[in-house]
């Protein structure tokens, strides 16, 4: 068995984006070596622009054939940031 890796993002999206769309995304983006999301948070208040919600979401990323290098993990999540602010235009808290 190897290693699962564990990653959270927050994120600061429209107030009427579903988190489920979030969750699309990241799972899309990271086919095959994306374990499960969720979301563990949400925040709406004086740190938040109006309109805006922010998303804190864990996801877990991990092969079954060997364990991931950092460098790795590190690209499926920058090209993950990138997919959402492309498609769902979020920010990073």
């Amino acid at each position: 068995v190897f290693p699962i890796i564990e990653r959270d993002l927050a994120l600061v999206v429209d107030e009427r984006v579903p988190a489920q769309e979030l969750i699309q995304v990241v799972l899309q983006e990271g086919k095959g070596l994306i374990q499960g999301v969720r979301i563990f948070d949400v925040y709406r208040g004086p740190q938040v622009p109006e309109g805006k919600k922010s998303l804190a979401i864990a996801y877990q990323i991990g092969r079954e054939d060997r364990t991931l290098q950092e460098a790795e993990v590190q690209l499926l999540q920058d090209k993950i940031v990138a997919e959402l602010k492309k498609k769902l235009q979020v920010g990073i808290r």
